[in-house]
Protein backbone atom coordinates (compact mmCIF):
# COMPACT_ATOMS: atom_id res chain seq x y z
CA UNK A 1 0.00 0.00 0.00
CA UNK A 2 2.74 2.48 0.91
CA UNK A 3 4.63 1.71 -2.30
CA UNK A 4 1.55 2.31 -4.44
CA UNK A 5 0.92 5.66 -2.76
CA UNK A 6 4.53 6.70 -3.33
CA UNK A 7 4.34 5.65 -6.98
CA UNK A 8 1.15 7.67 -7.53
CA UNK A 9 2.50 10.74 -5.78
CA UNK A 10 5.71 10.61 -7.79
CA UNK A 11 3.67 11.07 -10.98
CA UNK A 12 1.67 14.02 -9.66
CA UNK A 13 3.27 16.92 -11.50
CA UNK A 14 2.27 19.61 -13.92
CA UNK A 15 3.65 19.26 -17.42
CA UNK A 16 6.25 22.04 -17.25
CA UNK A 17 8.65 20.46 -19.74
CA UNK A 18 7.16 22.50 -22.58
CA UNK A 19 5.36 25.59 -21.26
CA UNK A 20 3.62 26.14 -24.61
CA UNK A 21 1.88 22.74 -24.66
CA UNK A 22 -0.26 20.88 -22.17
CA UNK A 23 -2.74 18.03 -22.10
CA UNK A 24 -6.36 18.64 -21.18
CA UNK A 25 -8.80 15.87 -20.38
CA UNK A 26 -12.53 15.27 -20.30
CA UNK A 27 -12.53 12.71 -17.51
CA UNK A 28 -15.08 14.65 -15.46
CA UNK A 29 -17.44 14.94 -18.42
CA UNK A 30 -17.23 11.23 -19.26
CA UNK A 31 -17.62 10.24 -15.61
CA UNK A 32 -20.72 12.39 -15.09
CA UNK A 33 -22.23 11.40 -18.44
CA UNK A 34 -21.87 7.72 -17.44
CA UNK A 35 -23.06 8.30 -13.84
CA UNK A 36 -19.83 6.93 -12.37
CA UNK A 37 -18.44 8.12 -9.03
CA UNK A 38 -14.81 9.09 -8.53
CA UNK A 39 -14.45 6.07 -6.24
CA UNK A 40 -15.84 3.66 -8.82
CA UNK A 41 -13.52 4.99 -11.51
CA UNK A 42 -10.49 4.98 -9.23
CA UNK A 43 -11.06 1.35 -8.18
CA UNK A 44 -11.59 0.26 -11.79
CA UNK A 45 -8.35 1.79 -13.05
CA UNK A 46 -6.27 1.04 -9.93
CA UNK A 47 -5.55 4.49 -8.50
CA UNK A 48 -6.71 6.48 -5.50
CA UNK A 49 -9.74 8.76 -5.54
CA UNK A 50 -7.35 11.66 -4.96
CA UNK A 51 -5.64 10.84 -8.27
CA UNK A 52 -8.99 11.08 -10.09
CA UNK A 53 -9.66 14.42 -8.38
CA UNK A 54 -6.25 15.76 -9.47
CA UNK A 55 -6.85 14.56 -13.03
CA UNK A 56 -10.30 16.15 -13.19
CA UNK A 57 -8.88 19.46 -11.97
CA UNK A 58 -6.22 19.30 -14.71
CA UNK A 59 -3.49 19.28 -12.04
CA UNK A 60 -1.34 16.63 -13.67
CA UNK A 61 -0.89 14.54 -16.78
CA UNK A 62 -1.38 10.80 -16.24
CA UNK A 63 1.02 8.13 -17.40
CA UNK A 64 0.32 6.54 -20.76
CA UNK A 65 -0.81 3.36 -19.00
CA UNK A 66 -3.30 5.21 -16.81
CA UNK A 67 -4.60 7.18 -19.80
CA UNK A 68 -5.17 3.93 -21.68
CA UNK A 69 -6.92 2.36 -18.68
CA UNK A 70 -9.26 5.34 -18.37
CA UNK A 71 -10.08 5.31 -22.09
CA UNK A 72 -10.65 1.55 -21.95
CA UNK A 73 -12.94 1.94 -18.93
CA UNK A 74 -15.17 4.33 -20.89
CA UNK A 75 -14.78 2.27 -24.09
CA UNK A 76 -13.50 5.25 -26.09
CA UNK A 77 -10.20 6.21 -27.70
CA UNK A 78 -7.52 8.06 -25.75
CA UNK A 79 -8.03 11.03 -28.08
CA UNK A 80 -11.69 11.25 -27.03
CA UNK A 81 -10.58 11.99 -23.46
CA UNK A 82 -7.15 13.60 -23.78
CA UNK A 83 -6.19 16.48 -26.09
CA UNK A 84 -2.87 18.22 -26.65
CA UNK A 85 -3.42 21.99 -26.37
CA UNK A 86 -1.14 24.91 -27.15
CA UNK A 87 -1.24 27.67 -24.54
CA UNK A 88 -2.51 30.99 -25.79
CA UNK A 89 -4.70 29.51 -28.52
Amino acid sequence: MGFTLYREVSFLFKDDQNPKEHIENKIYEFRVMNKITQSELSKSVGVSRQTIIALEKQHYTPSLMLGLKIANFFNVSVEDIFQLKVRGE
